[in-house]
């Protein structure tokens, strides 16, 4: 295993501090954890990144937060 990598039970301990299978973010944390996924890049994601037939998908885009702003003030 790699040093950086987590062990099978911290990602299990991860997926359910997030929420669960049921959560609406449980995806987000599976992508994070699995797929080494940053997440300004998982929040990037868009439905047309994803080709579920080629089981691929394009990282493209990731949104970041910029001084913890919402809107034009």
């Amino acid at each position: 295993m790699l040093p950086w990598a987590w062990a099978p039970g911290e990602v299990q301990a991860f997926l359910a501090a997030a929420g669960g299978e049921g959560h609406r973010r449980f995806f987000a944390a599976l992508l994070l954890s699995l797929m080494g996924l940053r997440p300004a890049e998982v929040c990037g994601l868009r439905r047309e990144d994803a080709d579920l037939e080629a089981e691929t998908s394009n990282v493209a885009n990731a949104r970041t937060l910029s001084g913890n702003r919402r809107g034009s003030g």
